[in-house]
């Protein structure tokens, strides 16, 4: 059971310091299972993070940068595809249009249901929605209707703490005056209806239960209001909780993880092996969550493509490893975490050779994405990078050094 809550900034649930009185059943989940202190998305957008999800590959792999990019996705199996082929039943109950099957994710379910409302005026795609009590019922009706006939995998996507914030009753009033945290707890409670049911059918026992985000929100931090521009933690750090059989109980995952491992680790919990013809990347945590050691810290790639393909503004490029977070931008960002968690202290001047050694290393990661482009693949030509990057503005060519916005 993959349960995405769309927008939820990972410090408003519980059991990562934020409010306790918006997650009690996030963080009674996390208890009973495990939790990834410090996970992260690797765009700040829902259709190019749930894709970077569902195939293990990061975005300048499987091509989707933004919402509104071609629908098609590379033809190694998604993890429907891949858990059909082994006999599962596949269900997927999404509340955006952004999410749609035409976005590419439908592949390997069995009924994928996105009965949006229709829309009144002229109202703008990304808030095109379905309220999440409606999915869940929809989820539930499928899950009832095929638990006792074999192997199950539902996703359920949840997209209420996406803006406008309007949390319905009596969330509305406990929370007046924190509209974005009366979303995340009508979300919670979600959540809640949902492990209930599981323990109604009996299922809850044998039920390996994943819940993440796809991103965060900027809240005004940074000034950012919403998300998608900038690659902040406020944007990227997301919520990952695990409970099922063989995680180990209270187990919290202190290593930096992105959406992109969750591929190989739900294949490997669940049993299943990573087919041959997969060009999956990440890396599995199943042993860490079944409480053995944890594999050593790697460096995690973000980005936001935003600026560039909207505005012609240059790219922003992020490589993390433990602690510090190097952000590759007409003028480049480094930030230890660990020290200075709002990321408001830029140490690239101070740090110098560290923050070479982080050009260094995305440098060579980006010149993979200059093959693909070159190749044909990609969303985002090799001549629009060659132009942008001549001017400095690109980080896919240059690192980009001057203070053009």
């Amino acid at each position: 059971m993959l349960v995405t809550i769309d927008t939820l900034r990972a410090d408003r649930v519980g059991v990562y310091g934020g409010p306790r009185d918006t997650t009690p059943h996030l963080d009674r989940i996390a208890r009973e299972g495990a939790y990834a202190a410090s996970a992260t998305a690797h765009v700040p957008l829902t259709r190019p993070s749930h894709a970077t999800l569902f195939s293990g590959l990061l975005p300048w792999q499987h091509g989707v940068r933004d919402n509104i990019s071609p629908g098609e996705l590379p033809p190694a199996p998604l993890l429907a595809e891949v858990l059909k082929a082994e006999g599962f039943a596949t269900g997927a109950f999404v509340s955006a249009v952004v999410l749609a099957p035409h976005a590419g994710l439908g592949r390997g379910f069995d009924v994928f249901s996105d009965d949006m409302p229709a829309a009144e005026g002229a109202a703008f795609v990304n808030t095109l929605q379905r309220r999440g009590d409606h999915t869940l019922g929809e989820a539930l009706r499928w899950i009832e209707e095929h638990h006792a006939r074999g192997r199950l995998f539902a996703w359920l996507h949840l997209y209420d703490p996406h803006d406008p914030y309007e949390p319905p009753e009596p969330w509305a009033s406990r929370f007046a005056g924190r509209a974005y945290d009366g979303e995340v707890a009508f979300a919670d409670e979600l959540v809640g209806r949902l492990d209930a049911a599981l323990a109604r059918l009996g299922r809850r026992e044998d039920t390996l239960l994943v819940v993440t985000s796809d991103h965060g929100e900027g809240l005004g931090e940074h000034g950012e209001t919403l998300h998608g521009f900038f690659v902040y933690q406020t944007t990227l750090a997301v919520p990952l909780i695990v409970r099922g059989p063989g995680v180990k109980a209270g187990a919290r995952l202190g290593l930096t993880t992105g959406l992109v491992d969750l591929y190989r680790t739900v294949l490997d919990l669940a049993g299943v092996a990573v087919p041959a013809t997969s060009s999956a990347g990440g890396r599995s945590l199943a042993a860490a969550l079944r409480g053995g050691a944890e594999p050593p810290e790697a460096a995690v790639y973000a980005e936001s493509l935003v600026p560039l393909l909207h505005f012609g503004w240059s790219d922003l490029r992020v490589l993390r490893e433990g602690r510090w977070k190097y952000v590759q931008a007409p003028r480049a960002e480094l930030f230890d975490l660990a020290a200075d968690p709002g990321e408001s202290r830029n140490l690239a001047a101070a740090e110098p050779a560290r923050a070479a050694a982080f050009q260094r290393a995305l440098a060579r990661l980006l010149a993979e994405e200059r093959q693909v482009a070159s190749a044909g693949g990609g969303s985002v030509p090799l001549d629009l990078l060659e132009k942008l990057g001549a001017l400095g503005y690109v980080g896919g060519l240059t690192p980009a050094q001057t203070s053009t916005p």
